[in-house]
């Protein structure tokens, strides 16, 4: 095979070079393999659906039991996103719980993304060293990590493999020449080039029955066929032409597919399976089919296509009627249907609350990409620009003529098949990450291979700039191995420091096990909808709400509007199906702003709920008392509190405490106390009720004769129901009374993370 340092030529070296790297891919997604569980609430739901189909034949429910009550919630999830754990768990004999194989699987995906990198790459540049540093970047990429380490269960890191696949197939389809000659073509190499086709809207529709989201992949493969039709009819390719539109008719064999799944019901409902593919995918076809028949009628044509400037105009003009086009129809229908409706869609303030749906910050970039998004930018602009002149070997593998040679700058010359989808990987891929931050592992692959250009283009220019003197190349190498070590030293260290998200930790499975061993296997639970995922899965009891088929916003906008009520009222509770049992967690003051926003609870509405958590303290005895002195980070609002502790007694009028606002450094005393024992889970409540003080209230956590830390309480916080929950119903019955019934809630388990409550109705 030609093409020095191939592997298939025996170079060991690379081969070892690659079981390095992914050695590297396994050791930084392995970081929180000691928790137990999952990493998301999602997880937890994903394990109660399987959980139901290992003991009913492998079948996935329509339906989950234990999402939703009375009506249980649909499951929307593809089936082959279940499957991904269930048939290794059958290959392998069951002899691993399917529990550890949903837990590890993801590592799998991970390593098969930096293959798929190192294979992809190659079509740039025929180079092992690129595809080493492409597979290395993928490897050590947050964003690529944050959908594939261990505990991360999510179609989005599972998916990603099948886009690769399908990315190579089209760069084949697009590069394969037709004939010995540019135009000529035999029935072979027709059916080669449709097999390539085929090939990838196969691949695409195996993704598609993974993940709800992957038609994104369909919108790459569409945008690499108008950038290749674009390219060829500008440049006179016209077997490039030719290839491009067999591979755009053959794409519509992904939509038959779908809809044979939808049938079949693996798919259960997906973007771009009605008419909206038709929107986006009969232009582009028509696109392809025109420029071919221009480009070969050219000479008759000479008007529109006699030069490459004439058939710049001409393009420009599709592109003004297409914009007018777009205008007429609607860009941000056009837009939403292009990213599959943002392929995940939260309802009302679900949107601004939940953290993944929100527009990336360039610190959240940063960690998920480090370097690299310097790099790859670095990487495109000389692959653009030098891509033929700095290569070695097949730098710039010209597409349909075979012109690999020329040292003449370019700009079309330095393009090839790879970089056409490439390029359209990164551009669908990049806006997608723009809209949402739980799209940084979508966009890890083009963007770690773009910025292995970035390492090897620079390198190639150092090398070929024969700037010997200044040994040039040296500084270089070392530059890039710094680079490198820092790419495993930041992932690393960001593996090791992982932990659960939504507070998940040992306490709260340690009650949802309790839930599990001491409730009816019918019992009902009321819980935050993220929560309630771990019910399900954890407890395997039926919670209202969830973080899949239970988010329900108008579920979610009710119970937030529960736990800010200052009132015992039992309408809620009769209203939602009267839970048996309530679950609830001291996590949630962390998440108080969003849970508050959930129930349109928020500016001034929402200020006399806030809190303000102190950090530290000093301890002073002055004679018969202890005064305590809290602080906290500078803030608009409280900066620090003091408590006068009368030594003989807490519960006494000679108990005081204050706080200090603002940039000002006078104390006011405030009305109330709050000792929380941590140890007990009771509570005592001092109120001094002396006027002229401010309604704010000092929570002070202690076990034994230590304080623990403190918190300060804004005025309507104490009196409502999120607090009761949290706090307040530990240690006596919360009564809720209306014209509906009674209800009343007794606690049957607590620790120092999780309460749950025993329902009572009469």
């Amino acid at each position: 095979m030609e093409g020095k340092g191939r592997i298939m030529g025996g170079r060991k070296l690379v081969v070892l070079a690659l079981v390095v790297i992914l050695i590297i891919d396994i050791v930084v997604r392995l970081g929180m393999i000691g928790y137990a569980g999952f990493f998301e609430p999602d997880g937890f739901f994903h394990y109660a659906v399987i959980t139901y189909a290992v003991s009913h034949g492998l079948s996935i429910p329509n339906t989950l039991n234990l999402s939703g009550f009375p009506t249980h919630n649909l499951v929307s999830e593809t089936e082959g996103f279940y499957y991904i754990t269930i048939i290794p768990w059958l290959i392998l004999g069951k002899s691993i719980s399917y529990y550890t194989i949903m837990r590890l699987i993801p590592v799998l995906f991970g390593m098969l993304d930096a293959l798929g990198a190192f294979f992809l790459a190659r079509y740039l540049v025929r180079s092992d060293v690129l595809g080493l540093l492409a597979a290395f970047f993928v490897a050590t990429s947050n964003g690529d990590i944050a959908r594939t380490a261990a505990l991360v269960y999510r179609g989005d890191g599972f998916s990603t493999i099948f886009v690769i696949v399908a990315m190579i197939l089209l760069v084949k389809g697009f590069s394969y020449k037709l004939g010995s000659a540019e135009g000529q073509q035999g029935s072979g190499s027709i059916k080669r080039v449709a097999l390539y086709g085929l090939g990838s809207a196969f691949v695409l529709s195996i993704a598609s029955a993974i993940w709800n989201g992957a038609p994104y992949a369909v919108i790459t493969y569409m945008l690499a066929l108008i950038l290749a039709t674009v390219y060829g009819f500008i440049s006179a390719r016209k077997a490039l032409l030719k290839n491009t539109f067999i591979m755009g008719v053959a794409l519509v064999f992904d939509y038959i597919l779908v809809h044979a799944y939808m049938a079949l019901d693996i798919i259960r409902g997906q973007a771009l399976t009605s008419l909206h593919f038709f929107l986006f995918y009969l232009p582009v076809l028509a696109a392809a089919l025109l420029a071919w028949i221009i480009i070969e009628n050219k000479d008759k044509l000479a008007g529109i296509a006699g030069s490459a400037a004439t058939r710049s105009y001409f393009i420009i003009a599709l592109l003004v009627i297409g914009v007018i086009a777009v205008l007429v129809i609607g860009g941000n229908y056009i837009s939403s249907v292009a990213s599959g409706g943002g392929l995940v869609i939260a309802g009302n303030n679900l949107t601004e609350t939940i953290q993944e749906l929100q527009k990336p910050t360039f610190g959240f970039l940063f960690s998920s990409f480090m370097l690299q998004l310097f790099l790859a930018p670095l990487g495109i602009i000389l692959f653009l620009l030098f891509a033929r002149r700095i290569g070695s070997r097949g730098a710039a593998q010209g597409v349909g003529d075979g012109d690999v040679t020329g040292r003449r700058f370019s700009l079309y010359g330095n393009i090839n098949a790879g970089s056409l989808v490439l390029f359209a990987y990164i551009a669908t891929t990049a806006y997608l990450q723009y809209n949402a931050i739980r799209f940084n592992s979508l966009l890890a692959v083009p963007l770690a291979i773009f910025s292995a250009y970035g390492v090897y283009g620079a390198y190639m220019l150092v090398r070929n700039a024969k700037l010997r003197k200044f040994q040039l190349r040296y500084v270089y190498l070392g530059v890039t191995i710094a680079i490198l070590v820092y790419a495993v030293a930041f992932a690393y260290m960001s593996s090791e420091t992982s932990a659960p998200a939504d507070g998940i930790n040992a306490q709260f499975l340690s009650a949802m096990s309790w839930m599990r061993n001491n409730t009816p296997q019918n019992a009902t639970v009321l819980a935050l909808w993220p929560d309630g995922s771990v019910v399900e899965g954890w407890a395997h009891r039926t919670s209202l709400m969830d973080s899949v088929g239970g988010q329900n916003s108008m579920l979610i906008y009710n119970f937030s509007r529960f736990l800010f009520n200052k009132t015992n009222s039992s309408a809620y509770l009769y209203s939602a199906g009267k839970p048996e049992y309530v679950v609830s967690r001291g996590y949630w003051l962390a998440e108080i702003g969003g849970i508050a926003q959930e129930g349109n609870i928020t500016g001034t509405k929402a200020q006399p709920y806030g809190y303000t958590l102190m950090s530290s303290y000093n301890r002073k005895v002055q004679g018969n008392e202890t005064v305590y002195t809290f602080v906290t980070a500078a803030s608009d609002t409280i900066n620090g509190a003091a408590l006068i502790l009368n030594q003989t007694s807490r519960n006494t009028t000679n108990t005081t405490a204050y706080i200090h606002t603002g940039s000002s450094s006078q104390y006011y005393r405030i009305a109330n106390i709050i000792f929380y024992n941590t140890t007990g889970l009771g509570s005592q409540l001092i109120s001094t009720n002396s006027t002229g003080e401010l309604n704010y209230t000092l929570m002070l956590f202690y076990s034994g004769p230590n304080i623990q830390g403190a918190t300060v309480l804004g005025p309507a916080l104490p009196e409502s129901n999120f607090f009761k929950l949290i706090y307040g119903c530990t240690d006596r019955l919360c009564n809720y009374t209306g014209p509906e019934g009674n209800a009343s809630l007794r606690l049957v388990y607590g620790n120092t993370d999780t309460r749950i409550y025993k329902v009572s109705y009469s």
